[in-house]
């Protein structure tokens, strides 16, 4: 049965190569504005993404499409080339870069005398990508314009299409749960009709969802059942799958039979290693371990959570490591080492913030490629109306020249009064035309100014958005630790310190940037609060050689110094066995222009945190940091930079870590505020 499958996988991948092949050849033999060549484009971005090329190559000819299109001049070419791109990324769960496209598609057709299946694709494609950028009410008002067509002129197949996806929007919004059924309902009357036993069998597991998460479990089971027997009859393999996968959330949910559940989840799960399903085999060991966690079996629920972790690594999933992570963390919480949970309660906020940061991106992405069309919309507007124009201007001179012959003809004796009226108005005409060429070029500049201007305000309020602190567990543990051991006054006067910096966490979180002075007073209090995880064998010293006014107008972005004083503790001195653990943070003013911020410890070391295996959580600490320098950069004349050297004593042996970070251009803002200070005292 295996080696029947590979032979099926193999020919089909050989018959799609060629088919490709073929339709690139053909493509080559059309010229631009040919719209067979839009069409040949089109097939050939979707038939690459159906052979897992590459998404480089799919968007290069969805873009191609594109381009033919606009030269072509047709506007249902056009739009069928902008919803080919957004499903092109939308298939790559760029669902935020995918919204724009087919919503300008609809509405460059919407109003226009074509087919009414188009007014139906574009927004009930658009309603999808923004169910899955989870914005649901959006997703329900686009899928609403698809079904008023398809019930218009009874179109069971985009009926059921539109009422499944309203149904699934709706189900997500608090409150309006219950509507979602109707919905699911009518979808399912509407595959009955049809005798579509695969859209039946969607509905089927929409219902059965619905009823699950209604806790209606009896009701729910019922429809899994009537699932199975349509599934089984079809020989739908992966349907039975995942019939498998839900019965198991169903059980999983009611919480009476976690055994039944694990049965269930297992079958799904053999089912998706048969048929080579990696995706849905990482979700299975997430679920199976999720049973075994509440069976109290903690080191089988370890081992498949670490499997299902290891295949969304290498799926480059980054919600189910999120989730993987989440789950171990509650693990070794429950075996009581807390350390390790710690540690992956972390690396799940910092796929938290990743995810965070990429949608940001997306989003930006969406709104360059929205403006970069009606862009290009308006340029083809102004050659069209040039074009307008110069034809205009060669039929007035045209009747210019045969009134001038027939004047010639009537009489020499007005030769030069004719002469000197044509060149009037022939003056007259260039310079109006330059004013509209002039005209033309600042109305380009100020639509580019502005755009610029849009970019940067979206680029700075992203950048706000990306980092958030993730200090509270580490302290509460803490907390916890000390009232364990029943040492309450050093309990109190821990979460004192505790309080006052949370305090100054959040007035900072609300600020782009903070001063030098602020930002040594939050990482000297964050250091107080980890100074406790050492056996008295810890020293902390801070060496400024800016005066307290000249770090109070010094900015930079709030906890840029706390990630680096956080690595240097917990990778560097923590696993140290040295009788002295020191950490020491220098500020030195380097020259008028430039400020040095050095951060020195004597742990372990890079090459010792390397071989430990333990330098994810550091790493994408690194790049989190290093994404929001970079958008400080672009937002002010401070620049921010840094660079990390590995410490060696004389004989060659490491020795500890050192960062520092150059703060470049502070003597503008230092100058300002002595000007300031000067025109005060002669006031």
């Amino acid at each position: 049965m295996i080696l029947l499958i590979l032979t099926m996988t193999a020919s089909h991948s050989y018959g799609q190569s060629a088919k490709i092949d073929s339709l690139k050849v053909e493509l080559k033999q059309r010229v631009s504005t040919d719209s067979l060549a839009v069409e040949l484009s089109i097939a050939i971005s979707r038939a690459l993404n159906k052979d897992h090329k590459n998404e480089s190559q799919e968007l290069k000819y969805a873009d191609l499409a594109i381009t033919h299109a606009v030269n072509s001049k047709d506007s249902l070419l056009y739009a069928k080339a902008l919803d080919n791109k957004g499903v092109i990324l939308r298939y790559n769960q760029r669902y935020a870069e995918a919204i724009p496209l087919h919503i300008k598609a609809y509405n460059l057709i919407k109003d226009k005398d074509v087919d009414d299946y188009y007014k139906m694709r574009f927004p009930n494609n658009a309603a999808v990508s923004f169910r899955y950028q989870q914005e649901y009410g959006q997703s329900v008002a686009y899928f609403l314009i698809a079904l008023k067509i398809a019930e218009e002129i009874n179109d069971l197949r985009n009926i059921a299409i539109a009422s499944n996806g309203i149904g699934n929007s709706l189900s997500y919004i608090e409150g309006r749960e219950d509507e979602s059924l109707t919905y699911f309902e009518d979808a399912l009357a509407a595959e009955e009709k049809r005798g579509n036993t695969l859209g039946m069998a969607i509905n089927y597991l929409s219902i059965a969802n619905y009823y699950t998460k209604k806790q209606q479990f009896k009701t729910a089971k019922r429809y899994l059942d009537e699932l199975m027997v349509t599934n089984e009859n079809r020989n739908d393999i992966f349907g039975i799958g995942m019939t498998h996968e839900y019965k198991g959330h169903n059980l999983f949910e009611e919480g009476i039979d976690y055994v039944a559940a694990l049965g269930h989840y297992e079958k799904a799960l053999r089912i998706f290693k048969q048929i080579n399903n990696r995706t849905r085999q990482a979700e299975m060991y997430r679920s199976i371990g999720n049973v075994h966690f509440q069976l109290k079996q903690l080191g089988q629920a370890k081992q498949k959570h670490e499997i299902s972790l290891a295949m969304a690594e290498s799926l480059d999933d980054k919600e189910l490591i999120k989730e993987n992570a989440y789950a171990l963390s509650k693990i070794y919480e429950n075996k009581n080492e807390h350390a390790k949970a710690l540690q992956y309660l972390k690396i799940g906020q910092e796929y938290k913030d990743i995810i965070n940061i990429e949608e940001q991106n997306a989003r930006i992405t969406g709104l360059k490629l929205n403006y970069d069309f009606d862009k290009k919309e308006s340029e083809i507007a102004l050659l069209k109306k040039d074009k307008v124009i110069k034809d205009a201007e060669l039929l007035a001179q045209s009747e210019r020249l045969r009134r001038q012959n027939a004047i010639i003809a009537l009489s020499f004796v007005t030769i030069g009064g004719v002469i000197i009226l044509f060149i009037l108005a022939y003056r007259n005409i260039s310079i109006k035309k330059n004013a509209k060429i002039k005209l033309k070029e600042e109305e380009k500049k100020r639509i580019q100014s502005e755009y610029e201007k849009n970019l940067l305000q979206a680029e700075v309020l992203a950048s706000r958005m990306q980092m958030n602190p993730h200090f509270l567990f580490n302290c509460l543990n803490s907390i916890k630790y000390l009232i364990q051991k029943e040492e309450a006054e050093k309990a109190i006067k821990y979460l004192t310190t505790f309080s006052r910096f949370i305090r100054s966490i959040l007035e900072s979180g609300k600020q782009k940037q903070i001063s030098l002075f602020e930002e040594l007073e939050i990482v000297t209090k964050y250091i107080l609060l980890e100074e406790n995880r050492f056996d008295e064998n810890f020293t902390f010293q801070l060496e400024n050689e800016c005066t307290d006014q000249e770090s109070k107008e010094i900015p930079i972005p709030p906890l840029l110094l706390q990630p680096f004083v956080e690595n240097a503790i917990w990778h560097g001195l923590l696993p140290d066995n040295k009788p002295i653990k020191k950490l020491t943070i220098r500020v030195k003013q380097k020259d008028q222009s430039k400020v040095s911020i050095e951060i020195e410890d004597n742990g372990v070391g890079r090459k010792e945190i390397e071989k430990s295996g333990s330098n994810l959580h550091k790493s994408m600490g690194t790049k989190i940091t290093q994404d929001r320098i970079d958008l400080f950069n672009q937002t002010g004349n401070l620049k921010v930079q840094f660079q990390t050297i590995d410490l060696t004593d004389h004989n060659g042996n490491r020795s500890g870590t050192k960062i520092i970070i150059d703060l470049i251009g502070t003597n503008d803002y230092i100058a300002r505020t002595d000007n300031e200070n000067l025109n005060l005292e002669i006031a």
